[in-house]
């Protein structure tokens, strides 16, 4: 354990992780004197760290870290305590750390790295190698999944998106869209608000690129939040 200072910037939320079954859930941070953008882990009964943290303040953590991949874990020595707020706005400090924004369109062709797994040629999604997609919010939705953990989805859309919406038989209209996965506690704005979203693209089974978002910054929203 050593003491980072760091500049938290997003978070997954709770989840339950599929081989330990234990909860979890990670921050996502950026290191004093550097721009990449690093995961901290945080699991057991520290997994709801999350809710007791402020975005973009500084704070001075101590934390492992792992030796392949870069990333950082917490333990009960962790403590998020006296948060220093800096100056820069929240969009001008992600500005700074060179995330390439991309149209929904064009997601499918900057998909997130990918990182070599434990097992032999196995692989996951990058969650470090951040994306950002802009649009307007044309859906909203939170669910529970098996596990009784939350989860959330924005759809949202912009200029580069084709096609009709769809009327389902009770009269709900589903516009085409970009899908966003993000925890519910991020969800604070509307449909009709643009955003920014941030987080690692993914193509799904599908051959559709979705976001496993992990911020949610405002561009232009009704309530001036």
């Amino acid at each position: 354990m050593k003491t980072f200072t760091i500049v938290p910037i997003g978070y997954t939320g709770m989840r339950i992780a599929r081989s330990s079954g234990q909860p979890n859930c990670t921050i996502s941070v950026v290191v004093k004197g550097s721009k990449k953008i690093k995961r901290v882990v945080c699991r057991g009964e520290l997994s709801d760290m999350y809710k007791s943290i402020n975005l973009f303040n500084q704070y001075e953590v101590k934390l492992g870290e792992f030796k392949e991949g870069g990333d950082l874990i917490a333990d009960n020595r962790s403590k998020f305590e006296n948060p220093v707020r800096l100056k820069p706005q929240p969009s001008q400090m992600m500005e700074q750390l060179g995330i390439k924004r991309v149209s929904i369109k064009d997601a499918e062709k900057f998909p997130s790295a990918q990182r070599k797994g434990q097992r032999k040629g196995s692989s996951y999604v990058d969650r470090s190698d951040w994306r950002c997609v802009r649009g307007i919010i044309v859906r909203s939705f939170r669910g529970t999944r098996e596990d009784q953990t939350s989860y959330g989805a924005y759809t949202i859309s912009d200029a580069t998106v084709e096609g009709e919406p769809l009327v389902l038989d009770d009269g709900t209209i589903v516009r085409p869209g970009f899908t966003v996965w993000i925890d519910p506690a991020h969800m604070i704005y509307d449909v009709e608000d643009e955003v920014d979203c941030y987080g690692s693209v993914n193509i799904n089974k599908d051959g559709e690129a979705q976001m496993s978002g992990l911020l949610i910054l405002p561009v232009h929203t009704r309530g001036g939040r």
